[in-house]
């Protein structure tokens, strides 16, 4: 019934949608307009229809009951999980760049052992046609280069040593350093994409990240929902086909770094204004009836086992 569907979690994500998204357009059917917004987006002179909504909480369990709930109520043909994240220390990506999650870590299931806590493997992909997409969007194309446009400038990046969380992690902490002294002048944010992992802890502490890289040391985002939405749009009910779904995450925090609670909003911000163009661009061809290859399953399951 609906085009695309988005699903947030906090007020300051939703409210950043909300200003973006600013086409509204009538719900389906009457009776669900309290629990959704319902906008516009125009493509090549059509509009597509994008519904906007929030989980009641942080976790991917609430995640996945309301993206369950979406899919029954609307049948979209896209879910967009948009929001926030943190990041381990990287000198690629900076406070406020854009991560799209080309495979979710689910590291909801784990083990106490003698060891320490280990990890069940799990997890999911968003399909392998979309994947490709993301993967080779260029970001100089006409309808991409000025996705930032109706951003703010960003917030001031302060000089001199930054606050750390833990200070014992000086290993961990020159990362940050490092990140920031390599980042801190680029002006605009720009997006990346690659693994993300996702459960319901919200991560402070440096070690908790290290043990998400000891299983794949590509991971760039960390956060709490899109390991629920890959459940939700992958268990839709016999008979049917699996739904979409991409997680657009703006990263708002480096684990172990004290930040500006500006820079929250600044990538609440980014990930509203990304995730706009990222619906406005979308091929037509794309958004409906993909189904893809045997050699496309083929070529998706061999990925898979080099996770």
């Amino acid at each position: 019934m609906v085009d695309v569907a988005i699903v947030t979690v906090k007020r300051e994500e939703f409210e950043a949608l909300l200003q973006r998204f600013t086409l509204e357009t009538d719900a389906p059917r009457p009776g669900l307009s309290t629990e959704y917004k319902f906008r516009s987006v125009s493509r090549d002179g059509q509009l597509r229809t994008v519904v906007i909504t929030r989980c009641v909480m942080q976790g991917n369990g609430d995640s996945q009951t309301v993206i369950g709930r979406v899919i029954a109520d609307l049948e979209p043909a896209l879910v967009l999980v948009v929001g926030i994240a943190g990041m381990p220390p990287r000198n690629d990506l900076f406070l406020g760049d854009i991560v799209l999650g080309t495979h979710i870590h689910d590291f909801n299931l784990a083990a106490e052992t003698q060891k320490g806590l280990e990890f069940a493997e799990t997890g999911a992909s968003p399909p392998y046609w979309l994947t490709r997409y993301v993967c080779n969007l260029d970001p100089q194309s006409p309808g991409f280069r000025d996705w930032y446009s109706e951003l703010r400038a960003r917030p001031k990046i302060p000089s001199g040593t930054p606050e750390f969380e833990v200070p014992s992690e000086i290993a961990w902490n020159e990362k940050i350093a490092d990140c920031i002294r390599s980042q801190s002048s680029r002006e605009f944010p720009k997006f990346i994409d690659g693994p993300i992992a996702s459960s319901d802890d919200l991560l402070k502490n440096p070690d908790a990240v290290r043990k998400r890289l000891s299983v794949d040391r590509r991971i760039i985002a960390v956060e709490m929902e899109s390991a629920g939405a890959a459940r939700a749009c992958n268990n839709v009910g016999q008979g049917k086909s699996p739904v979409p779904f991409l997680p657009i995450r703006a990263i708002s925090d480096i684990v172990g770094l004290k930040r500006d609670s500006a820079w929250e909003d600044y990538a609440c911000r980014s990930a509203a204004s990304f995730a706009l163009k990222f619906i406005e661009t979308l091929p037509a061809n794309l958004m409906r009836n993909q189904v893809p290859s045997k050699g496309e399953e083929i070529t998706r399951a061999v990925a898979s086992l080099c996770l």
